[in-house]
């Protein structure tokens, strides 16, 4: 078809032109659970554009009965506006110009998984009483979420590592700030014994943590269901809570969603992106250093069915 070597952008916009003459469909199958949903990833004439706090959960929820957190984010396909890109509407989702598709929004989450230590993506959340799809919706590792947090916004990171200088006797480290040697061990549930003589010391870290979340600071060992009451389990949630303050103290919600766009985006193989647009950067604390947006991948046009 191409008789020169040609770039991904290319490509990509080559296939995005021939999806909008009606010449192809590319389709990703994915596992539906009761109904069937439809989503357009990367075309010429939608974009997907992330709201945060559309129920009455939090962003970042951090709980008791399980080792993990959730972050909590709506979607929504918005069909342009004649003129605008799809490409400036992702770059700046707060000026898009279109039309919300109707039935188009989806309230959904990215979970922290133990033993793998990726945030995976899931069309459900707490209490929603619907599950969009049976399959898993992709997934991102530990590298990769702690890459474009740390290249889009360091701000709950500092504050997470303000927690940090005081468990450096528990090998507690800032840098990477992500602890998934702590104590050299690598899954908690194989290592109970040489991690239950620090239980005390893991809990407090854990407190402070979620005190930083949450304010009130429930009773650890009372909470067999979740774990908490062995050493392991709290090993497994302070790993939760390091990601969870990561992004939930980010304290302008502008910049706090870019972090959750650009964190789902990568789930979802739609993108890899890290950093802020101009206007986001503005709005960054006065003691970080911006990042700028950069682009690395883009996936190419489809139609995702679930």
């Amino acid at each position: 078809m191409f008789r020169r070597k040609i770039s991904l952008n290319y490509a990509n916009q080559f296939f995005m032109d021939q999806f909008s003459n009606g010449n192809i469909i590319p389709i990703s199958l994915k596992k539906p659970h009761k109904s069937t949903h439809i989503d357009i990833i990367n075309s010429n004439e939608f974009a997907t554009r992330l709201v945060l706090n559309e129920r009455n959960i939090p962003t970042v929820e951090y709980t008791m009965g399980n080792k993990d957190v959730k972050i909590n984010f709506t979607i929504e396909t918005i069909k342009l506006d004649e003129g605008q890109k799809a490409s400036t509407a992702r770059r700046n989702p707060d000026n898009i110009r279109g039309t919300v598709v109707e039935g188009s929004q989806k309230h959904i989450r990215l979970k922290y998984h133990v033993d793998n230590k990726k945030l995976e993506l899931e069309y459900t959340q707490t209490r929603l009483g619907e599950s969009y799809a049976a399959a898993k919706m992709g997934n991102i590792g530990a590298t990769n979420f702690q890459n474009i947090i740390d290249k889009t916004s360091k701000q709950g990171v500092y504050k997470l590592n303000d927690i940090q200088r005081k468990y450096n006797d528990i090998d507690i480290k800032t840098d990477p700030w992500f602890n998934s040697r702590q104590l050299g061990v690598v899954k908690a549930r194989h290592s109970e014994r040489e991690l239950e003589p620090h239980y005390d010391k893991l809990a407090d870290y854990v407190k402070d943590i979620w005190q930083t979340i949450n304010s009130d600071v429930p009773n650890f060992t009372t909470d067999r269901k979740g774990g908490l009451d062995k050493a392991s389990g709290l090993w497994s949630k302070a790993r939760a809570g390091e990601l969870a303050v990561a992004v939930n103290s980010i304290e302008n919600e502008v910049v706090q969603r870019r972090v959750i766009q650009n964190l789902f985006e990568a789930a979802a193989s739609i993108s890899y992106v890290t950093g802020l647009n101009k206007k986001e950067q503005a709005l960054e604390d006065e003691m970080m250093e911006p990042s700028q947006r950069r682009v690395t991948f883009n996936a190419g046009v489809y139609v995702k069915v679930f």
